[in-house]
């Protein structure tokens, strides 16, 4: 048999209401600690903040910091120059490489040319043109340069422009063309 408890409906009653009040309870009290929790770590997270921030100013302003940002700043002002000259520089060397440049043999025969009564005062050369101006004691120092440089398989058109007598010296002026050897 069973027991018949009278006062059973209310005691089931009451704990139902524990629990809700036990769930409410916990329910606050998580509320309540992140409400509280979040400001605080806001505040502490703020304060490092501005922790660091003063910190990063402090070695900004050090003189360690600002010579070598002089420095970085002087690197960037040649790397901008740079920058400015370099395509000028490859336009250069692209226009160096369509230019057939003398090679030591050519050079060689010039100066193995040269009589020994004989001196260049100049030398200049434009694509395959040449211009040799100079000194010697007599005519024959000259026509032997000229000479010498005709039996070379190096240069044609050669042309004696100019020769004048000052002060018991010739001056000379010589024109010839480089051949293209290739």
């Amino acid at each position: 048999m069973r027991d018949l408890n009278f006062f059973e409906p209310y005691v089931l009653q009451h704990q139902g209401r524990e629990k809700k009040q036990r769930l409410f309870m916990v329910t606050a009290v998580i509320s309540l600690v992140a409400v509280i929790a979040f400001p605080v770590f806001n505040l502490v997270y703020g304060y490092q903040m501005k922790r660091d921030i003063q910190d990063m100013k402090n070695t900004l302003a050090s003189a360690e910091a600002k010579e070598r940002l002089q420095r970085i700043e002087a690197k960037q002002a040649k790397l901008d120059e740079i920058k400015k000259i370099l395509p000028i520089v490859e336009n250069s060397d692209k226009e160096i490489q369509k230019i057939d440049i003398l090679d030591e043999q050519i050079v060689q025969t010039i100066v193995d040319a040269i009589p020994k009564d004989l001196q260049f005062s100049s030398f200049m050369l434009s694509d395959t043109q040449a211009t040799v101006s100079g000194k010697a004691r007599d005519k024959s120092a000259i026509a032997e340069l000229e000479y010498n440089l005709r039996i070379s398989k190096y240069f044609t058109d050669i042309f004696v422009s100019n020769i004048a007598f000052k002060e018991g010296i010739y001056d000379f002026a010589l024109q010839f063309t480089v051949k293209d050897v290739n």
